[in-house]
């Protein structure tokens, strides 16, 4: 035994020590299982630590695994997480009182100790899951002009979940075409369509998509997630099989015409939904399916000043609802 390990156990082992019941509480806020260390209960604070740090990392995963902020389930979470931790406390602050000056030093009760549990069995699972997530999974994406105005508004900054193994037809995506860079487009046919414009109407395997002019309540359901609406524009609403989204309309926005052509099975043709708004597959011609890089989900803030917290609730593209093409 070296005398370093010597000195240690002459000065923890077997001796006395009050117990604070705020620092038993401060230890608890700083990692839930950390006051239990503090006041001897190391099996406690290992399973508590442990089963939520699970519970953190589970959560993670099927964030990532759902494409989906489900605000409720994680709030329902956060608030019983947040009743576990305070009866935590609450009970290693009475351990402590009740020990006071009796309580025994074990070998754990010591600042390097209480360092490696809290950074071993709290902070490093969470770092490891959260920082997984926000490289691999998801990204944050600004808007940078208005091409794909109503949908989205210049300025805002989208929460993109990155990847494109399922997409569909009427998906709003962020690709990646040099030199333009990353550009925010809708996907209206996918490869093997066939696709082509004639008389300003886009036609998606021999059959026009609908459109619809936005009456007045829908204008006013618009007005309510956009603000004002630009009265340069006409609005529609646009419907593929799965997703809707206004437009401005043709009268007033050019759409080439273009004859019949047919995607490659790894191609995709893209849109802005400002159709005023060119550097689309109008006239960059289809994009390759590797060129996306993921799928604006949710809005993450705004030019304002509004943050996550009153925004991630408010999913993108899919802000107006029609009736579905007939088969």
């Amino acid at each position: 035994m070296n005398s370093e390990q010597e000195e240690f156990e002459r000065s923890y082992l077997g001796e006395t020590a009050p117990r604070s019941p705020w620092m038993a509480a401060g230890l608890s806020l700083l990692s839930p299982g950390l006051g239990w260390l503090y006041v001897g209960r190391l099996p406690e604070a290992l399973l508590l630590n442990g089963a939520l740090a699970l519970v953190i990392v589970v959560a993670f995963v099927l964030w990532n695994m759902l494409e989906f902020f489900p605000l409720l389930p994680f709030g329902l979470l956060a608030i019983g997480l947040a009743a576990l931790v305070l009866m935590t406390l609450l009970d290693v602050m009475r351990t402590a009182w009740l020990r006071g000056d009796r309580f025994v030093l074990r070998e754990y009760n010591h600042p390097l100790a209480y360092v490696l549990f809290a950074a071993g069995t709290w902070f490093l699972p969470i770092v490891i899951v959260s920082g997984w997530t926000f490289t691999t999974q998801w990204m944050v994406v600004e808007v940078q002009d208005d091409a794909m105005y109503p949908s989205v508004l210049e300025g805002e900054r989208l929460l993109v979940h990155r990847g494109h193994a399922e997409l569909e037809r009427g998906d709003m995506v962020v690709v990646d075409l040099p030199p333009q860079g990353r550009r925010i487009v809708r996907v209206v046919a996918l490869g093997g369509d066939e696709v082509a414009f004639s008389d300003d109407t886009l036609f998606v395997n021999d059959r026009p998509f609908p459109r619809a002019t936005l009456d007045e309540v829908g204008r006013r359901e618009l007005a309510a997630l956009t603000g004002d609406l630009r009265e340069d524009m006409d609005y529609f609403v646009e419907r593929d099989s799965r997703v809707a989204w206004p437009s401005v309309s043709p009268r007033v926005a050019h759409m080439a015409e273009l004859e019949a052509t047919r995607l490659a099975d790894d191609e995709l043709f893209v849109l802005h939904d400002h159709r005023g708004r060119t550097s689309d597959s109008r006239d960059l011609g289809p994009v390759p399916r590797e060129t996306v890089i993921g799928r604006p989900l949710y809005v993450w803030s705004t030019p304002d000043g509004g943050g996550s917290d009153a925004h991630l609730s408010r999913r993108v593209g899919r802000r107006i609802q029609a009736a579905p093409i007939a088969p």
